[in-house]
């Protein structure tokens, strides 16, 4: 059966080398690191324009408004913590987070916290889909 599936299908044994990655967990050129941070960012304000435009958002975007909502938290504080909490979960399967992954969390609810305020919830239907469209690109975009 393989012989007939193009090779391109099949998912790859090894991880690509590329010139931002890092050999540390936690030393990383400037470089990588100013990337690491503009695509974080650029995720989050992608997903403040899917939560202003109200048509659907990521799973773990979902979970921090059950959060938010039942709390009283803002999204990013509740995006904060449920990060927090994953990575809590960590302990038992003796991961060691990296500085991505920290920068992660914080990136990302920063971004979430302070760009979620300059959105408002469009109500005409043009804007919602500028809203949803802009968040698809950003999220996609990273």
């Amino acid at each position: 059966m393989k012989r007939h599936i193009p090779q391109w299908l099949f998912p790859s044994k090894i991880i690509p080398v590329t010139p931002w990655r890092s050999n540390n967990y936690w030393v990383s050129k400037p470089s990588t690191i100013f990337i690491l941070v503009v695509g974080l960012w650029l995720f989050g304000t992608g997903e403040a324009f899917l939560i202003s435009a109200n048509s659907g958002v990521s799973p773990w975007t979902v979970f921090a408004q059950g959060i938010s909502v039942q709390t009283g938290l803002s999204i990013g504080w509740a995006t904060f913590f449920s990060g927090i909490g994953v990575l809590a979960l960590w302990i038992p399967l003796k991961q060691k987070p990296g500085l991505g992954t920290v920068l992660n969390i914080i990136i990302i609810s920063i971004a979430l916290e302070v760009m979620s305020k300059y959105f408002a919830y469009p109500n005409l239907r043009c804007f919602t889909s500028y809203s949803n469209t802009g968040g698809h690109c950003h999220c996609g975009f990273r």
